[in-house]
């Protein structure tokens, strides 16, 4: 350590070293010999935002958030203008018990650029877990005076954390677009594809339902709302509309066992098993022997099948078994095969 401080001393260079040391010690969490090297930065005057802000961050992995808060406060000195920064030392303050800091921090960040505005989620978040719901409430008023009163700005952003599948950040944006005046389409589809993906399915029918009184012959969005009447629980809903979308003969290949599948389960869940058999045989023999079967998901349906106590375990197995064979190709003749034997032979 002496010998390493006297050739930093020497030479800017070193500084450079120093930090890739730094970092290499942070990887591989050396406590101890980090904090006597921080020790000789506080020396010598490191003058690397990137070291300082990362160096915040390993502290926050450690809770040890005093720290955490020190070395993202010197990294914005440094110049540092990133907003994932600010909101480092922002909730490390919040983990102090100082949301009035937090909360400075924040003002700091949307004078800095006005986009920063979106980091109060992640604080005011972080700020009702912690029991601060005043602070939080608070924030959020502040955040509102930043907003872009632009619907389209919203919308750009949500699209941007939708395709990085940052759902939740997605429909708060959504959601404001919608508070400034937008409507579209495309925009209520997107809501509620997000409030899926955060298994928030009535807010998610809701939205599809309103995308649908837009584009009323969509049958995308039929199809979507008719496995969301699953998932829900209205299975009688689901039995409904994927059927009357079958009878239209006007849904693709993988729509059609989509809503088959719906058509079954519902039936399934009724406790109608004459009806679910025979919708069953129906849906097998439509399933081809090979090939893909990509442009429908039963990812949720599984889960929600998986999860709910509302079935007896053989019809549990049935469905979920059925799902196994709809979403993969492999082996599937075989797989169909031992299907019809085990469930449909009688």
């Amino acid at each position: 350590m002496e010998a390493f401080r006297d050739a930093v001393t020497a030479s800017h260079d070193f500084a450079v070293i120093y930090r890739d040391i730094a970092l290499a010690m942070m990887r591989r969490r050396m406590v101890h010999d980090l904090e006597k090297l921080s020790q000789i930065a506080s020396e010598i005057k490191i003058n690397d935002s990137t070291y300082y802000k990362t160096l915040g961050y390993f502290y926050h992995s450690l809770r040890k958030y005093n720290l955490a808060a020190k070395n993202c406060e010197k990294a914005l000195e440094l110049g540092d203008t990133k907003s994932s920064t600010y909101k480092g030392l922002a909730i490390a303050y919040i983990e102090q018990g100082k949301p009035d800091k937090a909360i400075s921090v924040y003002r700091d960040a949307v004078k800095v650029k006005v986009d920063f505005y979106d980091i109060y989620i992640d604080i005011a978040r972080e700020m009702k877990n912690k029991g601060m719901e005043h602070s939080a409430k608070k924030l959020e008023q502040i955040a509102s005076e930043f907003e872009p009163k632009d619907p389209e700005y919203h919308i750009k952003y949500g699209n941007r954390y939708f395709a990085s599948r940052g759902y939740d950040k997605a429909v708060e944006y959504y959601k404001n677009a919608l508070r400034l005046g937008a409507k579209s389409f495309t925009l209520y589809k997107n809501l509620g594809y997000a409030w899926v993906r955060l298994k928030r399915y009535n807010e998610a029918a809701e939205n599809y339902k309103k995308a649908l009184k837009i584009k009323k012959d969509d049958i995308s969005t039929k199809a979507d709302i008719a496995e969301l009447e699953l998932i829900i629980g209205n299975f009688s809903n689901a039995f409904v509309l994927a059927n009357e979308l079958l009878e239209s003969k006007k849904l693709s290949t993988v729509q059609d066992l989509g809503m088959r599948f719906t058509l079954v389960s519902s039936l399934v869940f009724q406790q109608k098993k004459s009806q679910a058999y025979a919708a069953l045989e129906k849906l097998v023999k439509r399933i081809p022997e090979s090939g893909s079967l990509r442009g429908w998901t039963y990812r949720f349906a599984k889960d929600f099948i998986a999860e709910t106590n509302e079935l007896k375990k053989e019809d549990r197995n049935l469905l979920l078994d059925l799902i196994a064979i709809l979403e993969s190709s492999k082996d599937r003749y075989k797989r169909l095969k031992a299907f019809e034997e085990k469930y449909l032979t009688r």
